[in-house]
């Protein structure tokens, strides 16, 4: 069942994170990789740049990842992807690493850029399997930044955003003014930011499960560690975002048992 509800994000994750000692460990099989520096560890790096790169195209792309900790997971992001409009992309789960009948497959839209699945899965597992059919992919490969999934905090309860949501994107590229008053510039990557508000989170103790949440998430994420936003549940094709928080919110408390606070995110290249 897809939980469709507003804003989440997912912060902590079951599987994707990075082994420090050993990047990459739990990425337990992939497709026949390119040369050059496209290593199956690549899928657990901060930056999407870092990407995970097949040696073709042709027939299914598996890629199978292990979990470091089993629970039902309702939120799997497939980001900075290559995929053509015309892919097929599965996403399964399993007990096992045997994938003859996993009881789990679940058929996601292509989305440029980030494809997000949100349906919970109703049970734990412990192996996850990203199946990608992309024979026609003009590239002549297939490529992931980065794969992960865990529960997702859902702002319920009519706490979600009441205010507009600001989307802005700022163009990385160096632009310099040479003699003669030409422009030179580099091509570079376009970086969203997200900004918005939640205005009335409720305090009261039993009833503020979104606040300790959001509390909760902050205190893990700081100003370093990226997350991923989805800004609607019911169309999370609209907008994903990978980013971190520019800035730890500044809570205003109300008299009326309340809070508010802003919440600015940008994108991670």
């Amino acid at each position: 069942m897809s939980i469709t509800k507003g804003i989440s994000f997912l912060s902590a994750f079951d599987f994707g994170n990075r082994n420090v000692n050993n990047p990459g460990a739990n990425i337990l099989s992939t497709p026949a990789l390119a040369s050059g520096d496209f290593d199956k560890a690549n899928l657990t790096t901060e930056s999407l740049r870092h990407v995970t790169r097949t040696a073709d195209a042709s027939g299914w792309k598996n890629f199978v990842i292990q979990a470091e900790l089993s629970s039902q997971v309702n939120t799997i992001g497939i980001l900075g992807h290559n995929f053509s409009s015309a892919a097929i992309i599965q996403v399964q789960a399993n007990t096992s690493d045997l994938w003859t009948a996993p009881p789990v497959t679940i058929t996601v839209p292509w989305v440029k850029k980030n494809i997000v699945s949100v349906s919970d899965l109703g049970a734990t597992y412990e192996y996850y399997r990203v199946r990608v059919l992309d024979p026609s992919n003009p590239c002549g490969y297939v490529q992931i930044g980065r794969i992960v999934g865990g529960r997702a905090l859902i702002m319920e309860d009519n706490e979600d955003i009441t205010d507009d949501v600001t989307i802005s994107e700022k163009d990385m590229a160096d632009v310099t003014v040479t003699e003669g008053y030409f422009r030179a510039s580099n091509e570079n990557v376009k970086v969203k930011t997200l900004k918005a508000s939640f205005r009335k989170l409720n305090n009261t103790t039993g009833e503020n499960a979104n606040l300790l949440g959001l509390l909760d998430m902050f205190d893990n994420v700081g100003i370093t560690k990226p997350f991923l936003t989805i800004l609607e549940r019911a169309n999370p094709s609209e907008l994903s975002i990978w980013g971190q928080l520019d800035s730890i919110p500044t809570r205003k408390k109300t008299i009326n048992e309340f809070t508010s606070l802003p919440i600015s995110i940008s994108e991670v290249f």
